[in-house]
């Protein structure tokens, strides 16, 4: 795992406006993946690079656990919710042989149905990648928006990738897009976004959110 980031878990609030059509004001708790946060289930570090596939289940909140796949050059994400249900391995775009999950995801908590109890609603995940035998640009940085939905049954699914090596706010509007979306993304139906510098062009990752929400009507409009 990358040993950039946060180095213990914290807690930040993110206010999201008024006239959002579901939750109001999303609370983020930040998990660090590290030797205290993820317990190894299954595989071995010594095994051949061809072979090497090691499981840790990593703490995560509101019943859900998440899974961390840790391969010879690579990593993957699944989610797991009580005894039963585990997801697929995560889609994540791989654009080189080596790649890794930041050490630290957001867990975002919703009080979508106005009880007064907040209920996790998704999380945000980073993935970043080197390709050494390509001159640069040959780093990656991607965020992603994951839709969770307990209960009886369970989900996980994504909700949009951001692009976050050449424009700044990929993070803070991946958990923006959690806060919009989540609540009534269907994981059946609905079709990841993508966001990048290139298809945002001047307008700010969080802009760009909100304007998806309004457009797809998550949100009403201005």
């Amino acid at each position: 795992m990358f040993q950039w980031f946060i180095g213990a878990a914290g807690l930040a609030l993110i206010i999201l406006p008024a006239n959002i059509a579901s939750a109001q004001d999303a609370t983020t708790s930040t998990i660090t993946l590290d030797e205290e946060t993820c317990e190894i289930v299954s595989g071995d570090f010594g095994a051949p690079s061809a072979t090497l596939h090691v499981t840790s289940h990593c703490q995560g909140m509101g019943g859900w656990t998440l899974v961390l796949h840790e391969y010879a050059k690579s990593e993957g994400v699944s989610l797991a919710y009580g005894e039963d249900y585990v997801s697929p391995e995560l889609p994540i775009l791989s654009h080189a042989p080596i790649g890794r999950v930041l050490d630290s995801v957001d867990w975002l908590k919703t009080d979508d149905d106005g009880d007064g109890n907040d209920e996790i609603a998704g999380l945000v995940i980073g993935y970043a990648e080197e390709n050494w035998q390509k001159p640069p640009p040959n780093q990656y940085l991607n965020y992603y928006a994951i839709a969770l939905k307990g209960g009886d049954t369970p989900v996980a699914c994504p909700i949009a990738r951001l692009e976050g090596l050449t424009k700044r706010g990929a993070d803070n509007a991946a958990a923006v897009a959690v806060g919009l979306f989540a609540d009534q993304w269907s994981c059946e139906t609905d079709k990841a976004l993508v966001f990048t510098a290139e298809s945002t062009g001047s307008t700010s990752y969080v802009n760009a959110v909100y304007e998806k929400a309004r457009e797809l009507g998550f949100m009403p409009p201005d």
